[in-house]
């Protein structure tokens, strides 16, 4: 879950407040990245997610590019629980 919300902190940041917020300004969103990388979401997928929580609840929206790349990131993380 942390690294999660790492990435999702200092990689996506749709409200551009990584440097002066604290990090667990966007842990309310860490549940359903979570859940989407434990059902091996696509990157497409998660992309999609980061856009639609952008549109809906943070009223920013970045680019297709970022998103992708932020994605990219998180399914590079194992969320196993049999690690």
């Amino acid at each position: 879950m942390d690294s999660i919300r790492q990435i999702l902190f200092r990689d996506w940041d749709p409200l551009g407040v990584n440097d002066l917020a604290p990090n667990d300004e966007y842990d309310m969103y860490i549940g359903e990245v979570y859940r989407l990388l434990s059902a091996d979401a696509s990157e497409s997928e998660i992309s999609e997610e980061l856009r639609q929580l952008e549109i809906t609840k943070l009223g920013k929206v970045t680019s297709p590019e970022l998103r992708l790349a932020v994605a990219e990131k998180l399914k590079q993380l194992d969320v196993s629980l049999d690690n």
